[in-house]
Parts: C-alpha cells; sequence; structure tokens
C-alpha cells in the first residue's frame, strides 16, 4: 500500500508549513492515513523520519543542481545556472526555508546537523565557480567574503522576505483585523 511513501509525502507536505520543530507523528499519520503504528514500523523515531524527508528533499534539489550545471562549459555560464536552480529552488520552497530558518534559530538539533552535513556541497560549487570567474575575468576580483554575500543574498533574501511577509502580514487573521482597523481610519 506504499504506507512508508505516504508517510513521507505528508510529512514534506506538514514540514513546510510547520517546520520540522512542530511536526508531529500523530498528525503525519493522520495526514497520511495511516496508523501512527505503521509510523513506528517503517521509521521507528520521529528523527529518523525527519533525517529521510530532509535527505530526500536536498537531494532531489542537489542532483537537479548538478544536471544542470553540466550542461554548460563556460564558467559564468555555469555559475549563472547554478544561481538560477538555487533561486528557482528558494522561490517554490519559500515556506520550508522559513520553517528551516526557524527551526535553526530555536536551535533544532536535526536541523542544524542537516545543514552543516549538506548546505556546504552547493555552496562550494558557487565559490569554485566564483573563483573561476574571477580568474578568467567574468567577476570583479574582490575577496570572497564581499562576492559571495551579494551572489546569495540576491537570490535568498527577497524569497525569505516574501515568505515572512506572506505569513505574518498576509495570511493570518490577525492581520487582516489590522488591515481592517487601519482602514477605517
Amino acid at each position: 500500500q506504499n504506507i512508508d511513501k505516504k508517510l513521507i509525502k505528508a510529512g514534506k507536505d506538514l514540514i513546510k508549513t510547520k517546520g520540522v520543530s512542530h511536526l508531529t507523528v500523530r498528525q503525519v499519520s493522520k495526514n497520511a492515513g495511516a496508523n501512527p503504528g505503521m509510523f513506528n514500523y517503517y521509521f521507528g523515531t520521529k528523527q529518523v523520519f525527519i533525517e529521510k524527508i530532509l535527505e530526500y528533499i536536498y537531494e532531489d534539489f542537489f542532483s537537479r543542481f548538478k544536471i544542470e550545471l553540466e550542461k554548460e562549459a563556460n564558467c559564468f555560464e555555469q555559475l549563472k545556472k547554478a544561481i538560477l536552480h538555487i533561486a528557482l529552488f528558494v522561490r517554490e520552497n519559500r515556506q520550508l526555508i522559513e520553517s528551516f530558518m526557524e527551526d535553526v534559530i530555536l536551535g533544532n538539533k536535526e536541523i542544524v546537523k542537516f545543514f552543516r552535513k549538506n548546505m556546504t556541497r552547493h555552496i562550494k560549487i558557487i565559490i569554485t565557480l566564483t573563483k573561476q570567474c574571477q580568474k578568467e575575468g567574468y567577476i570583479i576580483k574582490a575577496p570572497l567574503y564581499n562576492v559571495l554575500p551579494l551572489i546569495v543574498g540576491s537570490v535568498a533574501g527577497p524569497n525569505i522576505v516574501l515568505c515572512a511577509a506572506e505569513k505574518h502580514f498576509f495570511n493570518n487573521k490577525r492581520s487582516e483585523e489590522h488591515t481592517s482597523e487601519l482602514q477605517s481610519h
């Protein structure tokens, strides 16, 4: 019946809106239409389950990321493709990324461990491509600590701000009440 796949899908959907810290076995099981005992049968612990979901999400992103880069021979085109791929992923997964950032701030050990293990993989590629582009004259020769925040920030920043605005200003009742209150004055 593919119950394990249903649980993974339910977990991915819930992580996007609730984050890892607020994910419960009961809610995942309910959304998957499965008995919580099946959750324990397939995954054993919530931590193992979360690791599987995060690995799935990141490996899917990273494999497509590498494939896109292999299509280009020029380092500048590769860097552009890498930035575009990251931007599209961030745009499509704004809520997920915001939830991850909240979990990092809350000190969620699983998320911090996940970030340490995986996030450096694509960042190393961006750094290598940036250095190569500097060497070949495509990008100004400046310290990486000046160049990288511009590259990464221009991709992630607007998406994260938009997600936060959606969550805190556009999609909650308190925000609607505040907006109505402002309009009545």
